[in-house]
């Protein structure tokens, strides 16, 4: 029985600086140089990924992969066991963003790529071929005949027949509002399977092409899609920080897309990612309720001093302003902005007390466009004017301040 050329691996990945496996006849990760957490490697996460170098390694031969985001893996067939290099990127192609997308086509968590040169990986590896076979190994025939496996293609093809079939349904117009509708629907409840069935249900006729290509039609049109999926997960809690990540993931994923059947999983795969955020944020809503209501509350008394809107809150604190003011009216009873206008009052009160300060000064210490909105919104919350809360409470009179104390020229 062969060994497992887990030595050769090591020294391959010290001299890369880059991620080496060793793997075994079924395409399954045997170990990894440096090790990688298995909940972030593409190739643990994604056995039908993984699977689809095995042809590769059959052939014995050094070969290369460059997939659709230009990430790369480089590999080598040793009998029973094979070594896989990456995932990586061509330091002149730039990595930005691409960890976030490639983990999240393969349902990894993101882990950072490593940047090689593709041509110094494959030189690596056809230095152990030529060792052990004793060939010549010519790298820059690999690197010009680069694609994706044959087993990716012919999926495609497959998935690709499938979906024109489904399409080919007249030329009946597609109920967008409908559908729309249902996929907001289904998101905002977290209803996992209820998406499925909206997503897999065929439509009658064909969506309104966007672009006179039709691919990039298609690519539109799931931008589209997107927008109305990640904005619904945000109205229903999703924190707006975490949503904008796995849509800008998923949307650098789309144009990368060389195909309409990629462009539709993509968007399939995004929506089921943001309903299981929606999902996982419905199944503790207690504590996170209570946070974003202390969280609302604290922002409220830091800007007493000024006038703020309802979406530099949600800015703030990474929310739909929808989801804010429905949540902290459902806990509290009231409006974000009732509570801004009883505080405002309440920090009024002090100023009042103190006996320092004439109307107008008071209006705009505690946020108010003008002393008459000041007096209106005073006597709302107590029932009386500032003045004479004054005259009750303290027996100060309040519009003649800096004047002759004790004087009220109305």
């Amino acid at each position: 029985m062969q060994k497992p050329p887990f030595e050769l691996a090591l020294h391959l990945a010290l001299s890369l600086k880059c991620p080496v496996r060793v793997m075994d006849s079924d395409a399954k990760v045997r170990s990894c140089v440096p090790e990688f957490p298995e909940k972030g490697d593409p190739l643990v996460t994604d056995p039908a990924f993984a699977a689809s170098f095995k042809p590769e390694f059959l052939k014995g031969e050094p070969f290369l992969y460059v997939g659709s985001l230009a990430v790369c893996y480089a590999g080598l067939g040793l009998g029973e066991y094979a070594l896989l290099a990456g995932p990586f990127v061509d330091g002149r192609d730039g990595s930005t963003g691409k960890d976030s997308a490639h983990a999240l086509l393969h349902h990894a968590s993101r882990t950072s790529l490593t940047v090689a040169s593709p041509a110094s990986v494959l030189h690596a590896l056809s230095l152990i071929y030529v060792t052990r076979t004793g060939k010549d190994c010519a790298v820059q025939d690999i690197l010009d005949s680069v694609s994706e496996p044959l087993s990716f293609r012919q999926e495609q093809s497959r998935q690709l027949a499938r979906v024109m079939g489904e399409r080919l349904g007249g030329d009946i117009p597609h109920d967008d509002v409908r559908y729309e509708t249902s996929l907001r629907g289904a998101i905002a409840a977290g209803d996992t399977e209820g998406l499925k069935r909206v997503l897999s249900q065929p439509q009658p006729g064909e969506r309104p092409a966007l672009a006179a290509s039709a691919l990039r039609a298609v690519k539109n049109q799931a931008l589209v899609d997107l927008t109305v999926i990640s904005r619904a997960a945000a109205d229903a809690g999703v924190n707006a920080g975490e949503a904008l990540e796995l849509s800008a993931a998923t949307i650098l994923l789309v144009e990368s897309a060389d195909s309409a059947l990629r462009v539709e999983a993509l968007v399939r795969d995004g929506a089921l990612r943001f309903c299981a955020l929606v999902k996982k944020t419905r199944e503790q809503p207690g504590a996170l309720q209570d946070e974003l209501v202390a969280a609302i509350e604290l922002y409220v008394r830091q800007n007493l001093h000024r006038s703020f809107s309802m979406e530099e809150l949600a800015r703030t604190l990474n929310f739909s302003h929808d989801h804010l003011m429905k949540l902290y009216k459902n806990v509290t009873g009231r409006t974000i902005m009732a509570y801004a206008r009883h505080m405002r009052v309440e920090a009024a009160k002090v100023l009042l007390v103190s006996g320092r300060y004439a109307g107008a000064e008071i209006a705009s210490m505690v946020g108010f466009s003008s002393q008459s909105h000041f007096i209106r919104a005073f006597k709302a919350e107590t029932g009386l004017t500032p003045f004479k809360f004054e005259v009750i409470y303290e027996g100060r009179p309040f519009f003649n301040r800096g004047g002759s104390e004790g004087i009220y020229n109305p």
